[in-house]
């Protein structure tokens, strides 16, 4: 039987169409419409505050850069403060025991700017639970790569502008199983 993966947030990019071309069986979730299609890849458009996962369906579920707006409506979807918990919880139910969560979330002092919410270690730690992974990048300047960092080091960033990528921009990499 094919893996099975969950790609919530999946419009602006082609990793649910990459992984669906090396044979995954893949679902896409976003609010928005997803422009591609392949025959091992289904889309549900819809708000995850309403949806009722299947359970333990997933081997895997991928979040890249999304859970932080759910609820803050900066996409259409209707307010929910607690909409990032929530989603995680969804998304936790629809895996099989044993299954992967693999998500980004913005990081740095905890805070909601601009239609999104800033995570620092704490938390993350309370919307997460069973982390298995938990890495902290940032970048130091505009042009800078992104480098490995500490915790202590990203509750020092604090998102400040828009439209700068620097020197506040974190970034968590988590991942958690399903007991």
């Amino acid at each position: 039987e094919k893996c099975r993966i969950l790609d919530f947030g999946c419009v602006e990019d082609l990793l649910p169409i990459h992984l669906a071309c090396l044979g995954y069986r893949v679902t896409g979730m976003d609010f928005r419409p997803y422009p591609f299609s392949h025959a091992n890849f289904d889309f549900i458009q819809g708000d995850i505050l309403m949806w009722d996962p299947p359970t333990e369906q997933f081997d895997k579920v991928i979040s890249i850069s999304t859970i932080e707006h759910v609820g803050l409506t900066g996409y259409g979807d209707p307010f929910s403060k607690e909409g990032d918990k929530i989603a995680v919880r969804k998304l936790l139910d629809s895996l099989k025991r044993g299954g992967e969560l693999i998500l980004t979330v913005p990081a740095g002092k905890a805070c909601t700017e601009r239609g999104m919410r800033i995570y620092d270690g704490a938390s993350i730690r309370a919307l997460v639970p069973n982390i298995e992974l938990l890495h902290y990048y940032y970048k130091p300047s505009r042009r800078a790569d992104w480098i490995e960092t500490t915790e202590e080091v990203i509750s020092t960033l604090h998102y400040e502008s828009y439209h700068i990528t620097s020197p506040a921009q974190g970034v968590a990499f988590v991942t958690s199983r399903k007991p």
